[in-house]
């Protein structure tokens, strides 16, 4: 969806990390409902925070609104990008 929006805005994404990070920051902005502290009641409201991980870099990590704006603000302040990471399965741990 996101690659169909870059076309039509006439960037042509080249399939690294760095690009990705870059089409983020430039042409989108990234609100999650953390940062809003949204409550929705739903049925399966206890695995609200499932995808929490402060360990190893994982596929199924969502960008939010921090990372977003780490992006935004100065993406050269990035020491090394992972390229790695979109060698690994979807569901799979990478080695830093």
């Amino acid at each position: 969806m996101s690659t169909k929006f870059l076309e039509a805005a006439g960037r042509n994404p080249d399939w690294t990390l760095k690009d990705s990070w870059q089409a983020f920051a430039d042409n989108f902005c990234v609100v999650d409902a953390g940062s809003l502290d949204l409550y929705w009641y739903k049925y399966e409201r206890y695995k609200e925070y499932r995808h929490l991980s402060y360990g190893a870099i994982t596929a199924e990590r969502e960008l939010g609104f921090l990372d977003w704006f780490n992006l935004y603000s100065n993406l050269a302040n990035k020491q090394r990008i992972p390229e790695e990471v979109l060698e690994g399965s979807f569901t799979g741990h990478v080695n830093k």
